[in-house]
């Protein structure tokens, strides 16, 4: 089979990464047909003559709303299915979670139209968790038989064990993110504060994005004396980074779209075999996450739950390898690339046997 990736192709990002890496390691031609999101209103013109025939099928990644309609003119003519890794709602992403824009301004109906349009196009939409499946169909009214589940995962070529050179002496607390809404960082500064007396424990924090001004503010106001802010590293670069380790964070954002996800983060963590600390939610628990065996999960948005867990297994050694040691089996039985590679290549065999709609 050969699969055709089309849209926005970014080869840096980790959901893409894993997608086409995956295919590959099971046997599947991937292929790339890259635009700019600039170049979007000269795209047809320009690839029409190029677009690929000799593909049985089109998968549109994220971030790639905006492809689906000229991926569907596209290959409609060769009778193509086309897939879409929506992966997330713009809607829910910037007008819910992030609030960019106002619920009742003419943004939020853009969002929602593209949500809506590009759904309707596509033959299959790929989505991260159920949680996640049951939204788009209750929000978008696409068919449930169009939407299934691929969780994110994470590149093991990538993030994988490493050594730990730093020397004892301080309990490292680690995050690495775009400092979004869902990630909910002010419960972790919050729960800093609640440790500056714990004289042994640190956190850095690596990354910028759209709330660094409000988090590193309220640090500020707070004095927190025990959080370190760094600058973003490349992709390949954040793996030394949590390596130093002696926990890692996940995402603790008390909002609806922070429950229906797992974070890419939680993925590298347990591919790196660090115990992880994240909010508790349906979409974890559905993915097999459990409290105090793979992960330490907390309720969402407390800032003292967070720092309980850290005293926890600050103190607890065994704990600490065994939740370790229990996500890394995890990760290596359900969300390496190989294995999430696998799921989507029935799916679009699937797609492929039953033809465009």
């Amino acid at each position: 089979m050969k699969v055709l990736f089309f849209g926005s192709y970014d080869p840096g990002s980790s959901r893409t990464r894993v997608l086409a890496k995956g295919l590959l390691q099971n046997g599947v031609e991937v292929r790339h047909g890259a635009v700019g999101p600039r170049r979007l209103p000269l795209a047809y013109a320009a690839l029409a003559p190029r677009f690929d025939p000799d593909v049985d099928i089109v998968l549109v990644p994220h971030p790639g709303h905006h492809f689906v309609p000229l991926a569907r003119v596209l290959a409609k003519p060769r009778r193509i299915p086309v897939v879409f890794d929506a992966f997330v709602s713009l809607h829910d992403t910037f007008v819910l979670d992030r609030k960019a824009v106002g619920p009742r301004s003419l943004g939020a109906l853009h969002y929602e139209f593209i949500d809506r349009l590009s759904c309707a196009l596509s033959d299959v939409v790929l989505l991260d968790t159920m949680q996640h499946v049951r939204y788009f169909h209750e929000t978008f009214g696409t068919p449930v038989e169009r939407l299934r589940r691929v969780p994110i995962g994470s590149d093991d070529e990538v993030f994988r064990p490493l050594p730990k050179a730093r020397a004892g002496g301080t309990f490292l607390v680690a995050f690495a993110g775009t400092f979004i809404a869902l990630h909910g960082l002010e419960h972790v500064i919050r729960a800093a504060k609640l440790l500056e007396r714990t004289e042994d424990v640190r956190f850095a924090i690596l990354g910028r994005g759209q709330t660094y001004p409000e988090i590193t503010g309220l640090a500020k106001q707070l004095d927190v004396k025990n959080v370190s802010f760094l600058e973003p590293r490349p992709y390949e670069a954040v793996p030394e980074f949590l390596a130093e380790a002696d926990l890692c964070l996940g995402i603790f954002g008390d909002t609806a779209k922070a429950r229906r996800v797992v974070p890419t983060k939680a993925f590298d963590v347990l591919a790196m075999a660090k115990p992880l600390v994240t909010g508790m939610s349906p979409a974890m628990q559905e993915l097999g996450f459990e409290d105090r065996r793979n992960a330490r999960l907390v309720e969402m948005g407390n800032p003292a739950a967070i720092a309980d867990a850290i005293l926890e297994l600050r103190g607890d050694e065994a704990l600490r390898r065994k939740i370790a040691e229990n996500g890394y089996s995890l990760f290596r039985e359900a969300f390496t690339p190989k294995v999430i590679g696998a799921s989507l290549k029935s799916i679009l065999e699937s797609a492929v046997e039953h033809g465009p709609t």
